[in-house]
């Protein structure tokens, strides 16, 4: 399974782009990989499925957005954890586009370091290239409300 936020948040399985459902699972998965592999709390989950005030039943809606996220992650289901006090998404190495951008950036700074200003600007410009457009984008706006980055 892999996972992009580098431009529209988009999640492949093999060959097929998975149908993330609407924009609450979407803001959801999105919360989830920001915060990869951290548990992230359910009022954290709230506050960004519903900024302001959220419903009066908001836990058991969010359980049936889980549900729904589980269900499109098909197969990659497993890798949405119920751990108190909320929710985390297990990402493993190579899965997510941004990793994946800070260990080629990571690269070419030691490449830069050491003398090889060539070796550098090339992995720069494959780090740059997994960008797709807006971090995020179509994801509510998730990642440009300030406060919001970060497990809870």
């Amino acid at each position: 399974m892999e996972f992009r936020i580098l431009g529209p948040l988009k999640v492949a399985d093999g060959g097929r782009v998975v149908d993330l459902g609407g924009p609450r699972e979407r803001v959801l998965l999105a919360r989830l990989l920001v915060s990869a592999n951290l548990v992230v709390s359910t009022d954290r989950l709230a506050g960004d499925l519903w900024p302001g005030e959220p419903p009066a039943h908001w836990l058991a809606t969010l359980r049936v957005y889980i549900s729904r996220l589980r269900r499109a992650l098909g197969p990659g289901a497993a890798a949405v954890l119920t751990e108190p006090p909320g929710y985390r998404l297990r990402v493993a190495a190579g899965q997510l586009d941004a990793d994946a951008f800070e260990r080629l950036a990571a690269a070419a700074r030691r490449d830069l370091a050491q003398g090889r200003p060539e070796a550098a600007a090339a992995g720069l410009r494959q780090a740059l290239g997994l960008w797709r457009g807006p971090a995020l984008s179509g994801a509510g706006g998730l990642a440009v409300r300030p406060g919001r980055c970060g497990p809870a």
